[in-house]
């Protein structure tokens, strides 16, 4: 799974690039989720409707079922990261595209510039940026017109990401959430921090086990 969000202001287009990437990637076979952040909140919920009635009756959240999909609204005491609500809600996805989440820690982001709307990289852990203009960076510069090239970046993005932690068991690789790929690297490097040498950077850990 590959999660990235699409950071910069309004009217950059987040919302039309996130649209023509999930078109894309889903015409290909990949599953893709989205995930939206609203910093003033949202409503799912319109009065006289029954789900709207058991919530305002006091219910901390209410979940909407059909045949076509499920809907949750759920009341939260603090702010949610996006890698926890993607491993939450899409833990089958292939990718996994957000809006917003600039703050988020530990997250991809890609950033989005656009003449007269917004011309200078505000975020520092960018890993790409999208500008119809030439602009001044450190970052892979993507035209936002040219979704193919796009494709191809996150295609390569989420290619080296799997190839980070690799876990085997009987020769079959098992799937590995960033949650658990997190936990994995932090435990091991950990481990090993005592018996590396101090003039030898750990740049790959080969481990085999036989139980």
């Amino acid at each position: 799974m590959l999660i990235i969000s699409f950071v910069g202001d309004s009217g950059t287009g987040k919302t039309y690039i996130i649209t023509k990437l999930t078109e894309k990637l889903s015409k290909k076979g990949y599953k893709v989720g989205c995930i939206k952040h609203c910093p003033h909140g949202f409503d799912l919920d319109h009065p006289g409707k029954d789900s709207h009635q058991f919530k305002k009756s006091g219910a901390y959240g209410v979940v909407v079922h059909s045949p076509e999909g499920i809907g949750l609204v759920k009341n939260i005491c603090e702010s949610v990261e996006l890698n926890d609500l993607a491993v939450e809600f899409f833990m089958d996805a292939d990718f996994v595209l957000a809006e917003g989440f600039k703050e988020s820690k530990g997250t991809k982001k890609i950033e989005l510039l656009r003449k007269g709307v917004c011309e200078k990289p505000k975020l520092v852990d960018a890993v790409a940026t999208l500008s119809n203009f030439d602009v001044e960076t450190k970052n892979p510069l993507l035209n936002p017109d040219d979704i193919r090239g796009i494709v191809r970046f996150l295609l390569k993005l989420k290619e080296k990401e799997e190839k980070v932690i690799k876990v085997k068991v009987n020769q079959e690789n098992l799937v590995l959430n960033p949650f658990t790929k997190n936990m994995i690297k932090s435990t091991i490097l950990g481990l090993l921090k005592s018996l590396k040498k101090k003039d030898k950077k750990i740049k790959k850990i080969d481990i085999k086990m036989e139980v």
